[in-house]
């Protein structure tokens, strides 16, 4: 007997229409695109999961988070995915829970309006490739500037805790 193979999700634009989901938005390993961009209209929403600190994202093809038209959360963002590279939310403002990414491959995370996180921002996961000290590549972390605790953690220095100005 064969195994049926689950097929995968690659393109969310039919969600375009949303513009608030009062729970969460769970990304699933079922959803292999490259970006978010049928979320884009969304502007408030519970919280926002890509994968969970048991089972991490396997979208090999997710590199860029992203969510235009974003204002508020009310919970929290997490966003476990090794192939994650760029974070953009450009007009999101309040985070009302934590934030939590451990995404090995981060380079970039820009939230340049962000006035409150209501808990932690918590970026675990960086490795050698992206700490700016080895091979001239940088991790640049916009918008942060007026969160409270605000931790990154390096993977090759695991007790090695900076905190954001």
């Amino acid at each position: 007997m064969r195994k049926r193979q689950k097929k995968k999700i690659t393109d969310i634009s039919a969600l375009a229409s949303l513009k608030e989901v009062t729970g969460n938005i769970v990304i699933r390993n079922s959803y292999n695109g490259a970006d978010l961009t049928g979320l884009d209209n969304i502007v408030s929403a519970g919280g926002l999961q890509v994968g969970s600190t048991d089972v991490a994202s396997k979208a090999t093809e997710l590199h860029m988070i992203s969510m235009k038209a974003l204002e508020t959360l009310s919970g929290d963002i997490s966003v476990y995915n090794d192939q994650v590279t760029y974070v953009l939310f450009e007009k999101l403002a309040t985070i009302e829970g934590s934030v939590m990414f451990n995404a090995p491959s981060l380079q970039s995370f820009e939230f340049p309006v962000l006035t409150t996180v209501g808990q932690d921002l918590n970026i675990q996961g960086l490795n050698e490739e992206n700490t700016g000290s080895r091979n001239n590549r940088f991790f640049r972390i916009i918008g942060t500037d007026k969160c409270r605790r605000c931790l990154v953690r390096e993977q090759s220095c695991q007790t090695d805790f900076h905190e954001l100005p």
